[in-house]
């Protein structure tokens, strides 16, 4: 399970009061334990997020350094118990823990970097550095650092947010359809 954050939460954050169609149509199972509704609507959300994933990742595979960031793009569950329990998803690099396929640089890519001007402190001295685009010593007495905005996750959320509601919507049905066939049998 993914921490969540406020500026990297959950791209579908479904509160139980918000589905209740769905959750009354759970609770009509009296085995269905809270665990296994939660269950069911984490299933129906990561469901309804993988166009957007998949879309992520070939948004991400166009920036193409390392391959890193494309490979750190999944989806997982959000969890919240007590009153007003959330049961969610979401989809994005993963920014946060030790694992290798982390990608603590995705939100420098999405949103770019500060443009900085950095200048020699001294009149006639410059600042000298390999150039492996020119294939040369460059000598400068100024150099501009910051990045572009390259963004990934945005587009892909709006390409694909429209199709997201439907693709719950088919996943739950699905789910309850499932769910029905177990229990009369």
């Amino acid at each position: 399970m993914s921490l969540a954050s406020a500026k990297y939460g959950a791209n579908i954050k479904l509160d139980t009061r918000d589905v209740k169609r769905f959750e009354e149509n759970l609770k009509k199972f009296d085995k269905l334990t809270v665990k296994k509704r939660r269950k069911y609507m984490e299933q129906a959300c990561k469901f309804a997020l993988g166009a957007t994933k998949k879309e992520m990742k070939k948004n991400a595979g166009r920036i193409k350094k390392t391959g890193k960031l494309e490979n750190s793009i999944e989806s997982s569950a959000i969890k919240r118990t007590g009153y007003g329990s959330v049961a969610g998803a979401r989809t994005g690099p993963i920014i946060r823990g030790k694992g290798k396929r982390r990608a603590f640089h995705a939100h420098l890519v999405e949103l770019g970097t500060k443009k900085k001007l950095k200048t020699t402190k001294k009149q006639g001295s410059n600042f000298s550095f390999f150039g492996t685009k020119v294939g040369r010593w460059i000598k400068t007495n100024k150099i501009n650092h910051g990045s572009m905005a390259q963004p990934f996750i945005e587009p892909a959320w709006q390409a694909t947010k429209d199709k997201v509601r439907k693709r719950m919507r088919d996943k739950m049905k699905k789910i309850l359809d499932d769910v029905r066939k177990e229990f009369s049998e």
